[in-house]
């Protein structure tokens, strides 16, 4: 997949198939716009492009009132690349940008300057300045300039709509493995080990502590997890909170990959996938105690990665 940062490199792409959208979390109602996408650039001999934006449009017109994002800019590339799309077209989202009228975006941006031949959008698009475009005026301006405009149904899970606000909510509270139907696939911190307490080496079960960016953080409890490092994908054990046997209050995620043998993994990056939380965060009355807590955490992780279903 090729990534292009501005309107100018897409010039020249052949029929460009485009869904649009901000595409945080790359949910299963994101992937099934850009797999219509996909489908509709294979069947003409096009190239299947995904358009976002970036930073995401809140940072700038709502700087306060942005929701913490699902999937850091990074992480949405690497989601993407793997659908099979050709082209993710990055537009730099700026104030300018925000005050364009719908019907300048359809002409100047999707017809002109990237030469949309059809373009896919979820059900409740808006865009435009004041978010006045909606999917009837892009039907007619696109049609009106040769575009072809499908509106792509949304996915339901329970009868409701997948959206990354359901998401959030779910990571949100520690509901890891809702979010994970949601998305398609786990969801993923990223981040690089760094010095700790050694309060798991203490207790016999070695942690890395975990430094992140990651703006959306499971909430505090112990879950099962992956941690995937140097190309391996190894069951780990992962509590995220403050430690409160000892008195601690610094929020932290430390993990412990079960059966490592690799050292400290010091400035290593590693990416945390959450599978299933397995229980609150809690103070016991001693470390004893916690090991022995620890122990079953720990059997409860290398049961569930046991299950045929785990293993992907």
């Amino acid at each position: 997949m090729k990534v292009f940062r501005n309107l100018t490199a897409a010039g020249n792409l052949k029929a460009p198939h485009v869904g649009i959208g901000n595409f945080d979390g790359v949910h299963l109602g994101h992937q099934r716009i850009l797999e219509a996408a996909i489908r509709g650039a294979r069947a003409a001999g096009g190239t299947a492009v995904a358009m976002t934006f970036d930073p995401h449009p809140l940072s700038i017109l709502s700087p306060t009132g942005r929701p913490p994002l699902i999937t850091p800019f990074e992480e949405k590339v690497r989601v993407l690349e793997a659908s099979g799309l050709d082209v993710l077209l990055v537009v730099p989202f700026t104030r300018e940008l925000s005050a364009i009228p719908a019907e300048s975006f359809v002409s100047d941006v999707l017809s002109r300057q990237v030469g949309a031949k059809r373009v896919y959008v979820g059900a409740n698009f808006h865009f435009g300045r004041g978010g006045q475009g909606d999917f009837e005026l892009l039907r007619r301006e696109g049609g009106r300039l040769g575009i072809e405009v499908e509106k792509v149904d949304v996915v339901l899970l329970d009868s409701r709509p997948v959206s990354s606000t359901r998401i959030r909510d779910n990571i949100a509270r520690g509901a890891v493995d809702r979010a994970a139907l949601m998305l398609g696939r786990e969801y993923v911190v990223t981040g690089r080990g760094v010095p700790g307490r050694h309060r798991g080496k203490g207790l016999g079960f070695s942690t890395a502590n975990i430094t992140t960016e990651s703006e959306l953080i499971p909430a505090d409890g112990v879950y099962v997890t992956r941690a995937e490092l140097a190309g391996s994908s190894l069951p780990s054990v992962t509590n995220i909170g403050v430690r409160p046997t000892f008195g601690e209050k610094e929020r932290v995620i430390e993990t412990h990959i079960l059966d490592y043998e690799g050292g400290e993994l010091y400035g290593v990056t590693v990416r945390l996938a959450f599978c299933q939380r397995l229980r609150e965060e809690r103070r016991f009355d001693s470390p004893e105690a916690l090991r022995a807590q620890i122990e079953m955490d720990v059997a409860a992780t290398r049961a569930w990665f046991s299950r045929p279903a785990a293993h992907p």
